[in-house]
Order: structure tokens, then sequence, then C-alpha cells
């Protein structure tokens, strides 16, 4: 899925809701600039992934709790 200006509201309702899923892969390509995300649902029904795209920045901290 593609999200722009027509379906942008997707990110901001129960469909996509990733605080409490399960993230499975990170990946940065600088080269590509691309950022690519793959996701578990918290009750391991459904897996997802979203790929960010002409990413101009990508900052990470790391927490061992």
């Amino acid at each position: 899925m593609v999200i722009n200006s027509l379906n942008g509201n997707v990110i901001n309702s129960n469909q996509v809701y990733i605080h409490d899923d399960i993230l499975e892969e990170l990946s940065f390509n600088r080269l590509e600039k691309k950022i690519h995300l793959s996701l578990l649902t918290e009750d391991r029904s459904e897996r997802f992934s979203i790929d960010f795209l002409n990413v101009i920045g990508f900052e990470m901290t790391s927490c061992d709790f």
C-alpha cells in the first residue's frame, strides 16, 4: 500500500497500529534510501511490512531493559 494524501487517514486508525506489534526485522539501505520494517501483530495472527522510500535520515536508539 502506498500512503498518500488520499488514504493517509489509514495511518491514524485501528487498521494500522504498530505500537504493540512485534518487530521482526528492521533494515536501512543508505544507498537505496530505504527503511524496511517487518512486523507481526501482537496476537501473531497477521504479518505485514512497511517500506519507507526516499529516506533522508535515520536515527535509532537501542535500550536493553
